[in-house]
């Protein structure tokens, strides 16, 4: 079976929830790990490297109970999780190992797996940096699909399994020697935990996110987290609150797991992708994760692979600052509760020194805002108001925008039960709707002509497709889509 990408696209989707809600809406949705079967689909797809179990055969969503996994430990992996900064983490570290294998001119191939994507689905696996092709992703995609009858009827993977499968697939047919792997959610039971023995595993900042999925609360969340780590196989976390540090040390301990705590490194280069405290963590717990994959081949990061590791980490949607088209727009896919406070205090610094180079023209900032999920869109708000307010930051209008998840577009009913609740905080300022992010662009670039002498600042924040699919009407392809 072959197809265009394009084809591959829709197929995948049809594999999300929202999909299969939308077209299938009785049907119930089943309650298993999202790692279920995952050992089964890859031996299916020939990646078994060492099968130790007396049978292959999977009967229940407990098997992992008394079946050993494969072992997959020929992709080098650093596995990352975390509630605010894996995707961060994950990227530096991708950045300061390449630089290091530039520099001492080793051929190593590097992977990158991050979730969600800003642009396509082939963004979020990276082969040295480089989104893989269209025509790559189409024929491993195909592959897959048939390799597993993913149009038959029965348990098929869904939509995150299959790229997860996909990005394996990918990385062993393409001769991938070291992936850095970012969780998609939790851990434990998330459909990348399939590697037995990797070479480090991370956890970025813990808090309140997933509550749906993985808690009621932080610690259940933070268990969750801790199922990536393998028995003596080492483990950096930044330092956590006392709730999930707590969880992490006892988890450890039972599985036999080394957990070190990283403090933020003293020879961190002075550079604004390291501007604020959270970044500062993720990149000192990228070095060390970076480190310890090194270990092995008896080498190490050097001060030159840091400054320009951090220096040329290039993190398309997440604390990006772009000036076009005569406006300064910062983006950041801030959408739970620890993320939101760090976004305002990355923009509101940033904003000021923008606000300095301009000083002779008056200033606007206009807030792009938009969320939609599991999550209490209503106390992210508050909390995005609360800290605007508490750093002496004020938005002169405020443009909440709809946006598509995964083609499928967020009802009128929500964005008007949104609009309204915007408008009951009495913001005093203009707020109105736009039904997509390219409407929400381009009501900015018309305010922007309306008033040639002003100084125009936007923060794009919330829902990572929101982010993604703004910078695709700024004409970031070339920033999400290109090599570093």
């Amino acid at each position: 079976m072959h197809g265009t990408y394009q084809e591959a696209i829709k197929l995948l989707r049809s594999r999300t929830r929202l999909a299969k809600a939308a077209s299938r809406p009785d049907e119930p949705r089943l309650n298993v790990p999202n790692n279920y079967s995952m050992i089964e689909w890859l031996t299916q797809l020939g990646h078994t490297v060492r099968f130790i179990s007396s049978s292959q055969h999977v009967s229940s969503p407990n098997h992992y109970s008394n079946t050993r996994r494969q072992n997959l430990s020929a992709l080098n992996v650093i596995h990352i999780t975390g509630t605010k900064g894996k995707g961060s983490t994950a990227a530096f570290t991708e950045s300061l190992l390449r630089q290091h294998f530039a520099r001492t001119q080793q051929p190593v191939k590097i992977g990158l797996y991050t979730s969600p994507h800003i642009l396509t689905e082939r963004d979020r696996i990276r082969i040295n940096f480089a989104p893989v092709s269209e025509a790559v992703f189409a024929a491993a995609f195909f592959e897959v699909w048939e390799a597993l009858r993913c149009g038959e009827p029965g348990y098929r993977p869904g939509y995150l399994q299959l790229l997860a499968l996909l990005s394996v697939h990918i990385f062993k047919t393409q001769g991938v020697d070291l992936a850095v792997y970012e969780v998609h959610a939790g851990g434990r039971k998330d459909a990348t935990n399939i590697f037995e023995s990797p070479l480090a595993c991370g956890f970025a900042r813990i808090g309140l996110d997933h509550a749906d999925l993985l808690g009621p609360g932080v610690d259940s969340i933070a268990w969750h987290k801790s199922g990536i780590m393998k028995k003596a196989r080492p483990a950096y976390s930044v330092r956590q609150d006392e709730v999930p540090d707590g969880v992490l040390k006892a988890q450890a301990e039972e599985i036999g797991a080394a957990l070190h705590a990283v403090d933020i490194g003293p020879d961190l280069p002075a550079h604004p992708n390291v501007s604020q405290q959270a970044q500062k963590e993720n990149a000192s717990l990228a070095i060390e994760l970076a480190n310890a994959a090194l270990s092995g081949r008896g080498q190490q990061l050097s001060a030159s692979d840091i400054e320009l590791g951090v220096a040329k980490c290039a993190w398309p949607g997440r604390f990006q600052h772009l000036h076009r088209d005569s406006v300064h727009w910062f983006l950041d896919s801030a959408h739970n509760e620890l993320s939101i406070p760090v976004a305002i205090s990355w923009f509101n610094s940033l904003s000021k020194t923008v606000e300095k180079d301009n000083s002779d023209h008056p200033c606007r900032r206009i807030l792009i805002f938009g969320h939609s999920s599991d999550r209490s869109t209503e106390r992210l708000v508050d909390i995005l108001l609360e800290c605007s307010s508490e750093s002496g930051l004020k938005f002169d209008q405020v443009i909440l925008s709809s946006y598509n998840r995964y083609d499928i577009p967020i009802p009128e009913s929500v964005a008007n039960e949104q609009l309204e609740f915007w408008q009951s905080r009495n913001l005093q300022i203009p707020i109105q709707h736009a039904i997509t992010a390219d409407v929400a662009v381009n009501m900015v670039k018309a305010l922007r002509g309306n008033f040639p002498d002003t100084h125009f600042q936007v923060l794009i924040t919330g829902s990572a497709h929101l982010v993604g699919q703004s910078l695709g009407a700024l004409g970031g392809e070339e920033l999400v889509l290109a090599s570093a």
